[in-house]
């Protein structure tokens, strides 16, 4: 297989654990809010997710430099 410019593989993650994410806060999924509106008919719904990555062993993960 060859690769080209800008291209990255990744190991099964069975295999290793390469990265791994935490939700913050205490936050275990999902955060919604929801706000009647009254400048306009209907309901404001806003979602986040507040969650941070961090790559943990660098043998799982391979970037192409490029030609």
């Amino acid at each position: 297989m060859s690769l080209s410019q800008n291209e990255a593989m990744s190991a099964n993650p069975g295999q290793i654990d390469t990265i791994e994410y935490a939700y913050l806060d205490g936050q275990n999924g999902i955060y919604i809010e929801t706000r009647v509106g009254f400048d306009v008919d209907g309901v404001e719904i806003k979602a986040r997710l507040d969650f941070d990555t961090k790559a943990i062993d660098w043998r799982g993960m391979y970037k192409n430099p490029g030609a």
